[in-house]
């Protein structure tokens, strides 16, 4: 460990840190209006500090932790998110500004975890912090984390995987092994977008026996020290879930009926009552069956929302963003991508395929890619309404991918010029599109700020003429194609 970090990457992560919090954290009070989803999170974490049983499409983990935290600061769950969405916080329920400041802190570590996951790939010192600061950056991943979401915490444990993954890969001790195990059962937990993980570590280990053709019996030591250590974290989030949630609360009904006597009613106290909670009841049997439940239910979620998005659009922001908030006195908070973050990301994938034949790219390109591709394409296949929050995780490793591409197709001479030179126009992007990430008073934004209409209405609508699908130039131009 010692060889691979120095005095100046103490430096390096403790910067990065402290401008990944100053970008999720400054004005996180403001606005004090009840923001986007923070109408769900938020009566998650009330329903977790009162026992209450309650349906959720997502696993428990990062909820979880949200909770946990927010009863540490001796909340008492009693913020009504429910009946104000888009009102205003009442002068004594200041506990939001704590449940915010969690997520935030958070989204904040992905950019030092980052950064040392670059390092442990043998990244330079200046490529590696750029990395983060591309990562800082990005305005999605910012509002994302900084307001009652779970999205921080899911970020965070997508980040510290990708860290003790490279960790790993760079030399696989037991305990690292154990630790990259974990973390990957920690990031599926908090929610199944993440599951694209597993394809990676997947994919690794498979060229790891490709190359190294190892004997039968280490291949099926390190998969199951990397298995049983995810299943641990993944199931132990679901069981400590079901374990607290005692009470009756809400969508009960989704409880198949022979689970019904493992919640039961407030008025129903006297301890005899909670023997019915062990008995006849399988807790890995009511995880699979909770599964189920919520897929079906996930994949019925195709009611057209008016800021829902086409995955084949993510890449060059060619789609609707995700209005967060409108307040009056031209004040906006939009969950839009960093233009230049996304097309310079975008520009390194392709650049990438082309860079492989030509030896301008090793295999840490084809690492990223390969988390790029298996985070991003499932999304195509998914047959629910999606929004621009799901490109997150492959923007991630678009992020890597980039730094690696800068790293191996530059000569030594200008790729640090290079690689500034990307990060400061990165940088620059965000200062620029910065007050629809804080909801500052912009009155010219839509007009300085609007490059293109598909980020306010999305793509052209089509229509279809005898089977072919064409584009309604009348509401496309608003004239008649004469």
């Amino acid at each position: 460990m010692k060889n691979l970090f120095t005095t100046s990457d103490s430096f390096a992560i403790v910067i990065l840190s402290f401008v990944a919090l100053f970008t999720r954290l400054w004005l996180i009070a403001d606005p004090d209006q009840i923001t986007f989803d923070e109408v769900h999170f938020g009566n998650f974490t009330n329903w977790y500090i009162k026992k209450e049983f309650f349906f959720d499409i997502h696993p428990p983990l990062g909820k979880m932790i949200m909770a946990a935290i927010a009863d540490l600061t001796q909340y008492k769950g009693d913020i009504d998110y429910g009946s104000k969405f888009g009102q205003s916080y009442h002068h004594n329920e200041l506990f939001f500004v704590s449940q915010r400041i969690t997520p935030a802190i958070f989204s904040a570590m992905t950019s030092p975890l980052i950064y040392a996951a670059c390092r442990c790939l043998s990244f330079s010192t200046l490529s590696s912090f750029c990395a983060g600061i591309i990562l800082t950056s990005d305005i999605s991943l910012i509002v994302e984390g900084k307001f009652i979401l779970s999205d921080g915490v899911l970020h965070f444990f997508v980040a510290l995987h990708i860290f003790t993954l490279c960790l790993f890969l760079s030399k696989s001790t037991l305990f690292r092994t154990l630790i990259c195990g974990f973390t990957l059962g920690c990031a599926a937990a908090c929610k199944y977008t993440a599951l694209g993980l597993y394809a990676i570590d997947g994919m690794s280990q498979l060229v790891w026996i490709f190359v190294s053709v190892p004997k039968l019996s280490q291949v099926i030591k390190r998969a199951l020290l990397l298995l049983i250590p995810s299943f641990v974290a993944f199931l132990g989030a679901w069981i400590w879930h079901f374990i607290i949630l005692y009470y009756t609360g809400h969508n009960s009904e989704y409880l198949y009926p022979e689970y019904s006597a493992t919640i039961f009613s407030k008025e129903k106290e006297p301890f005899y009552y909670w023997g019915d909670r062990l008995i006849g009841s399988s807790l890995l049997e009511r995880i699979a069956n909770w599964n189920v439940v919520m897929n079906n239910i996930n994949m019925r979620s195709d009611i057209p929302h008016p800021f829902e998005s086409q995955p084949i659009y993510w890449p060059l922001l060619m789609d609707k963003w995700i209005g967060f908030l409108s307040i009056a006195g031209s004040r906006n908070i939009e969950c839009m991508g960093t233009p230049f973050v996304y097309w310079f990301v975008f520009l390194g994938l392709v650049l990438t395929i082309f860079a492989l034949p030509f030896r301008k790219a090793d295999w840490r390109n084809l690492l990223f890619c390969w988390g790029w591709m298996v985070s991003y394409f499932p999304f195509i296949l998914v047959p629910r309404t999606m929004f621009l929050y799901h490109y997150l995780i492959p923007l991630m490793f678009g992020i890597l991918n980039l730094v690696a591409l800068i790293e191996n197709a530059f000569p030594k001479e200008i790729r640090s010029a290079v690689v500034l030179m990307v990060t400061i126009l990165c940088f620059l992007c965000f200062i620029f599109f910065s007050p629809w990430a804080y909801g500052i008073r912009c009155p010219d934004c839509k007009d300085t700020r609007m490059w293109t209409e598909r980020w306010l209405h999305g793509p052209p609508k089509t229509v279809h003429t005898y089977g072919v699908e064409i584009f309604n130039t009348t509401e496309k131009y608003r004239t008649l194609p004469l």
